[in-house]
């Protein structure tokens, strides 16, 4: 029932206790819900170009790539924020992008090198365990925006080319979970996007969403299903 005016300013709860009184009736609380608190699992060392993007979790462990001073790296934690290791990419990328769990429990993890000077963009297959199984080098500049795995297939999108340019185009590429090998990359010109930010693969048909920012000025999206 609706509570009176007198009733509402004598409403208050009983943190401790659980219960909430309205004026001189007690009413138990059978769940209370509480803010939750946030917690850094990870705190970087210093100011800069270090950071984290695109994680990923089974469920038990959160997998976070990430770049500190030029490096690239793969970072498992816990739940509870945990370190339980971190592996390194032999190339460091200029910026960390995306990581996915396969369904052996293997973590792949992608960075792109932005067009900074001496950066390769990279994707990397991680063991449970941290061991860096393969790791293959790809020449476009805004690589690995995300990360999609069907059977023994690994979808990486991204796009051709950093900052604003016309020419930028946005694409997949798709590689063999077992060894790493390019098995085919398309390009879609066609779409006006500049860049494939997030993937999703559904009974062999690849779903996305794409931005035209950075081939032309547009805070605009699309999504569709690739051919």
């Amino acid at each position: 029932d609706a509570l009176m005016d007198s009733q509402k300013e004598g409403l208050r709860a009983e943190n401790d206790s659980g219960a909430i009184i309205v004026s001189n009736k007690t009413l138990e609380v059978e769940h209370a819900i509480q803010a939750p608190s946030i917690q850094p699992i990870k705190q970087f060392p210093k100011a800069g170009d270090n950071f984290a993007r695109k994680s990923s979790s089974d469920g038990t462990y959160i997998y976070l790539p990430s770049i500190i001073s030029g490096v690239a790296s793969l970072s498992k934690y816990d739940l509870t924020g945990g370190l339980i290791w971190e592996g390194n990419l032999d190339q460091g990328g200029g910026w960390p992008s995306s990581s996915a769990v396969a369904s052996d429990g293997s973590i792949l993890v992608a960075t792109c090198s932005d067009g900074l000077s001496g950066k390769i963009s990279t994707l990397a297959r991680f063991s449970s365990t941290g061991n860096k199984i393969w790791e293959a080098n790809n020449s476009n500049q805004r690589y690995g925006q995300d990360i999609a795995i069907e059977g023994n297939t690994v979808y990486v999108s991204g796009g051709t080319g950093a900052g604003f340019s016309s020419s930028n185009i946005a694409f997949v590429n798709a590689y063999s979970l077992s060894t790493g090998s390019l098995l085919w990359s398309k390009t879609y010109a066609n779409s006006g996007a500049a860049f494939i930010n997030d993937l999703e693969i559904n009974n062999g048909r690849i779903y996305c969403s794409v931005a035209l920012y950075g081939k032309v000025d547009f805070d605009t999206a699309i999504a569709g299903c690739l051919d």
